[in-house]
């Protein structure tokens, strides 16, 4: 049996929602000399941080990796690329 923690986020943005909303988002900006660093969290994973995030009210910093958002920082930061 697996422990909550472990268990997957239920998801916050339907699969209809998200079909309206992918076409939208902007293409991942190229990589700087060619380096890419870690993997990139998915797109929707992130949409759903920071829905939790704006739902919940809690502080970026707040975000708990556990649920398979990244990282707060990783929230906001892909955010304000979108807002660009």
């Amino acid at each position: 049996m697996s422990s909550p923690a472990s268990s997957p986020s239920p998801r916050l943005i339907s699969d209809e929602l998200w079909a309206l909303v992918e076409p939208l988002i902007p293409p991942r900006r190229p990589a700087i000399h060619g380096r890419t660093g870690r993997p990139r969290t998915s797109d929707r994973d992130v949409l759903e941080g920071i829905a939790f995030v704006l739902s919940t009210g809690i502080g970026w910093a707040k975000l708990p990796t556990e649920l398979g958002y990244g990282s707060g920082w990783t929230c906001w930061r892909r955010m304000h690329e979108w807002a660009e």
